[in-house]
This record gives structure tokens, sequence and C-alpha cells, in this order.
């Protein structure tokens, strides 16, 4: 969804997530990049494979930099220096591929690393002020929907704490898969969450700046 169609193209990209955590998923993204500049290469099968898990890695690396900003303004700044590598139809030695393979790597991954240093200064979207969110329902304090965002937020305060599974929502709230999946969706359109669909039809729900608000608003 292009940054314009998520709250403005001119909107500042604040982070919909704590910024530990943001940072965690940065920094994780670094260090699988960075190993891929380092991999030891000695064949054309393994050159083809680094390449392939490049694309994966630069794939996810631009969901995991969606999901933390209100905007896609970080994965644009990450696209505009990933440069992809193209086998030329010309016959090279395999030295000269993996040097350019190498150096193609290492310009995503220095793009990377100036993004994740931004993330330090990069407002996050919790402070910003009450009056500018507003609560479309009102639910009790048993409500699923109210149940889900504290479980996130309760899993968020743990440290090193992985994204939650639908599995893991609902056996520890006790409920269905198929209720906690309704529920992630309706909270998804409130912009309380980012769903973190897979194409499985699995989810890994990430808490947002206004799930937050919703959580001290709801409980009250």
């Amino acid at each position: 969804m292009a940054a314009s169609e998520r709250g403005g193209q001119h909107d500042r990209v604040q982070l919909v997530h704590r910024r530990d955590e943001a940072k965690r998923l940065g920094q994780a993204q670094l260090e699988e990049g960075e190993g891929l500049v380092k991999r030891g290469i000695r064949t054309k099968k393994e050159l083809d494979d680094a390449e392939n898990e490049k694309t994966v890695w630069v794939d996810f690396t631009c969901e995991v930099l969606r999901q933390i900003a209100t905007t896609d303004g970080l994965v644009v700044d990450f696209k505009q220096n990933n440069f992809i590598h193209v086998t030329s139809y010309l016959s090279q030695p395999l030295t000269k591929e993996v040097e350019d393979f190498r150096k193609i790597t290492q310009r995503s991954v220095t793009k990377l690393r100036a993004i994740y240093r931004r993330l330090d200064i990069i407002q996050d979207s919790s402070v910003v002020a009450y009056s500018e969110t507003k609560t479309p329902m009102r639910v009790k304090g048993d409500d699923l929907c109210y149940r889900i965002l504290k479980y996130l937020s309760d899993r968020e305060r743990q440290p090193g704490g992985a994204l939650a599974e639908l599995s893991e929502i609902a056996e520890t709230l006790g409920v269905s898969q198929h209720d906690v999946s309704d529920q992630i969706d309706i909270l998804d359109s409130m912009g309380a969450i980012r769903a973190g669909r897979a194409m499985s039809g699995d989810a890994s729900p990430m808490l947002t700046g206004k799930g937050k608000l919703f959580i001290e608003e709801w409980g009250t």
C-alpha cells in the first residue's frame, strides 16, 4: 500500500511499536544481511542460493519496516538503495560475479543500517496527544478485543518476546482460533494492531500506538 494511502503522503514517519522492539527487529535483519555479505561462495550454485536468500531477506525486511512504522516511508527509503544483482549474459569469472553480489548486497545493508540509526529519533506514535485519536467503540474489560490487546501488550513487555501467533493467543485466552482471527481483523481495521497475515491465513499481530491508547481507554 502506498504511503499516501496509509495516512498521507507528507505525514512524518512514526513508530507504531515500542522503540526497543522496533530496534530488535531491525537488528535481526541487519545481522542477516551482513551474513549474506560475508558468506563463503565457491560455486555457481552457492551464488544462486545466496541470491535467492537475498531476495527473501529484502522482501521480509520491507515487511518489517512496513509494520513498525505508520507510513511506508522507511520501505521506500530502503528500496531506493536496493539493487538487484543480475547475472550478465556475457561470460564472467565466478569471482567477479561474487564480488558484484557482495557490493550490491552491502549497499542494501548500509542503507538499512542508516534506517536503523534513525529509529532512535523517530517519534513514537503512542505519545501523540490522546485528543487526536478517536476511540471507535467502548468495550467491557472482559471483551475479547480488549483481552487480545492486553495480551499483546503484556507479551511486548517480556524481554526478547517474539510475535505471538493465532494458536498461541487462542490457547492462552481459552477461545477458538477462529474467534481470535475474527477479532484480529477487526482490530487491524481499527488501526489497533498490524495483523501480519501470512499466505496460510495465520497472523502474527503487532500492537500499535493506537492500540495502547485503546487499552487505556477500554480498561477504565
